[in-house]
């Protein structure tokens, strides 16, 4: 039986417990033995717009139900839009997969936009109208005491409040009827309709806009109202427009939608990112930036934990990069994810945007510049593991590289995960030999701004004494041969080359490992690390050599072959603190 089947069948407090994973005592004991206080946390922020919100953060027990009633309820809603009952392509707030950008998009190139708000919108749904609608939705029919139970849990005050998980999905719930009559409107009138929250478009390529859903207030001013079946539908809905935030814009001014502008393409305003620039550009000159001020009142209230504004700072290059690749890829035609790719697979600053290599910057300033630890870039995407292993086994003869005064060890470096993502791909970081040398090239052009005053701890690059030396040795330039201890680059940049086994001219990370181990039959597999995938009945990974051979027993395997490896990045550590303390010497 499905969920909705069960939620439907529900008539008593203990089937909806059931439903949403809690003991039907405790759910009583919240409803009814709580206050009001114990309950609710009730705190201000500042709107960007001005003024205050107010914010009723639930606490953690309530909060967890609330969590699990949201998750039953948007499963139901799931089910029966997969039906084909309940489609709702115009309601993007608070809805799986969309969001202020495919909003938006509904909007773009238009002649006309309309927006309007509705005012306290969580406010106005209220006790009855969460009981009522559950009740009579065609959708949903529940028994009336599940509805009461449903209500009880999600309202405070006789409203939902903001700041409860449940209080998006069922202000939707609620929404419909009113979705309904407007995406009727709209689509009378030749407009194209979408709500996100309380945030309400029309938009139309028409020569002008109906004067059924807005017209100017009077003849002598360019302020619009509502119309009147809009009007008449808003209320009749049980909603409140605010008049305040009303407004019909032309297509030869700038058209903003939930924040976004959609004159020609999705795009966040030139007011943000030069905004954003200048915050950036201020970071890496000066080591510091401030926050505009009404963000730092957004983010400044009793709930919020202490602000890492660098955080802060990459969040809002962040959104601007979602919104260029959404903008770019719509374009073209392609999916978000394959414009990411393709935008990035070839990792050349040539190929990247303004804005791409404005991220990027900060990207290299965060992670690297300023490492508040030495950190590690590997080669290979095991090699991060071995190194940390044999870093944790040998961490007596190592004080610099681990902390083993507790009773567990520390590591005190950092390795840097090889993993696909964005922000790996921006810095070109997404694993191999001719990444790490274009990075090597880059590096030294791409700081040499940065105030060396804020520099942090090394930056190492690990790679192997093999034929993709040559590369890496070219990168460096100087004729490095890999014989060197290590190879300081500039900065805080520095290459450590993985020593060969004694009398070998080449090698790799495994090969610091003693011949017994590398031995071990697994399966009646023998270890091949040239992961050669033609002859799997003999032999095994890479991969599978870490997860089954070198983690499980780690306490018994023999590490002394990366004792060479271990006192080179120690030698670095040495080295960057010497130059560290003379900052000229660091360039």
């Amino acid at each position: 039986m499905s969920q909705l089947d069960r939620l439907r069948k529900a008539t008593c407090l203990d089937d909806l417990a059931q439903l949403v994973n809690f003991k039907p005592q405790a759910i009583t004991y919240i409803l009814f033995k709580l206050t009001d206080a114990q309950k609710f946390t009730e705190f201000e922020i500042s709107k960007q717009s001005g003024g205050k919100r107010t914010i009723s953060a639930p606490t953690e027990r309530l909060k967890r139900l609330q969590k699990n009633l949201a998750d039953l309820l948007a499963n139901c809603l799931l089910e029966v839009e997969a039906t084909g009952e309940r489609k709702t392509p115009f309601v993007h707030g608070f809805v799986k997969g969309r969001s202020i950008a495919t909003n938006a998009k509904n909007h773009r190139n238009k002649r006309w936009v309309l927006n309007l708000d509705l005012h306290d919108f969580f406010g106005t749904i209220n006790f009855g109208r969460v009981r009522g609608i559950l009740i009579k939705d065609r959708n949903f029919l529940l028994h009336p005491t599940v509805a009461t139970l449903i209500a009880q849990i999600s309202c405070y005050k006789n409203a939902l409040p903001q700041g409860a998980p449940t209080s998006p999905i069922i202000s939707n719930i609620v929404g419909r009827p009113l979705d309904l009559k407007l995406v009727d409107l709209a689509k009378r009138y030749g407009c194209n309709y979408t709500r996100f929250a309380d945030d309400i478009t029309f938009s139309t390529n028409k020569a002008d806009f109906p004067e059924q859903l807005a017209k100017l207030a009077t003849n002598t001013t360019h302020d619009w109202v509502l119309g009147d079946k809009i009007r008449e539908a808003v209320a009749k809905a049980g909603f409140v427009e605010n008049p305040k935030k009303t407004r019909l814009q032309y297509f030869k001014n700038r058209q903003e939608v939930t924040g976004l502008v959609v004159n020609k393409r999705v795009n966040v305003t030139r007011e943000y990112r030069k905004t954003v620039r200048a915050m950036l550009d201020r970071l890496v000159t000066t080591g510091k930036f401030e926050m505009q001020p009404a963000r730092v009142h957004r983010i400044a209230n009793k709930r919020t934990k202490q602000v890492d504004p660098l955080r802060q700072l990459q969040g809002m290059l962040g959104f601007i990069d979602w919104i260029d690749l959404r903008s770019t890829a719509n374009a073209r035609h392609l999916s978000p994810e394959a414009q990411a790719h393709t935008k990035t697979k070839s990792h050349r600053l040539e190929g990247l945007t303004s804005q791409e290599k404005q991220y990027r910057k900060f990207l290299l300033y965060r992670n690297f510049f300023s490492a508040s630890q030495p950190l590690i870039l590997t080669e290979g995407k095991t090699d991060k593991t071995h190194l940390r292993v044999a870093a944790i086994q040998l961490g007596n003869g190592y004080p610099d590289l681990v902390d083993v005064t507790g009773s567990h060890p520390t590591l005190l470096f950092r390795i840097f995960p090889s993993l696909a993502r964005r922000t790996n791909a921006l810095l070109g970081l997404c694993g191999g030999t001719s990444d790490l040398a274009a990075f090597l090239h880059a590096y030294k052009a791409e700081t040499k701004k940065f105030d060396v005053l804020q520099m942090g701890q090394p930056l190492i690059v690990v790679v192997d004494k093999d034929n993709g030396w040559k590369t890496i040795g070219g990168a460096i330039g100087g004729g490095a041969n890999g014989s060197q201890p290590f190879y300081h680059v500039c900065t805080n940049l520095y290459v450590v080359c993985i020593p060969p086994p004694p009398g070998k001219p080449e090698g790799c990370i495994e090969d610091l490992y003693k011949p017994e181990t590398l031995g071990i039959e697994l399966d009646g597999k023998l270890f091949d690390k040239s992961n050669n995938t033609k002859d799997k009945g003999k032999h095994y990974g890479k991969t599978v050599f870490v997860e089954k051979i070198v983690l499980p027993n780690a306490a018994k395997i023999d590490f002394s072959g990366f004792k060479p490896l271990l006192d080179r990045l120690a030698a670095v550590v040495q080295d960057h603190k010497k130059k560290h303390s003379s900052p000229k010497m660091a360039l």
